[in-house]
């Protein structure tokens, strides 16, 4: 299965449709755009050199809200969160979406971001 295009994401409720703007080897750049906000997500795959454990498979979403400054004064304001999942490349598709679920469960329970954002542990 392939990653639609325009990929919706939703922020406080709203959802932005990105369109893939460039694709090349092993990855993706989608991109939102108004006149007050841009989102970026990139997907890229990569896979490490063999070792005597096999090869790990490397996978990293990411994404970028840039919020543009509406005083001259000020800068844009950016925010990026991003995850990486890497799985043995003998993994049959199984393990890596449950830990990576379990992952974006754990995100979701209330405060536990904002806890994360000021430093706690």
């Amino acid at each position: 299965m392939a990653l639609t295009s325009p990929i919706t994401v939703t922020i406080n409720a709203v959802g932005k449709d990105c369109v893939k703007i460039n694709q090349d080897g092993y990855g993706s750049h989608y991109r939102y755009a108004s006149a007050t906000e841009r989102l970026d997500l990139k997907v890229r795959h990569s896979a490490n050199k063999p070792n005597a454990a096999g090869v790990v498979d490397r996978h990293n979403v990411e994404l970028t809200w840039t919020v543009f400054a509406t005083d001259p004064d000020e800068t844009d304001t950016v925010t990026r969160a991003y995850v990486i999942i890497e799985n043995d490349s003998k993994d049959l598709g199984t393990d890596a979406p449950y830990l990576a679920t379990a992952l974006a469960d754990l995100l979701k329970v209330s405060g536990n971001i904002a806890a994360l954002v000021n430093w706690q542990n």
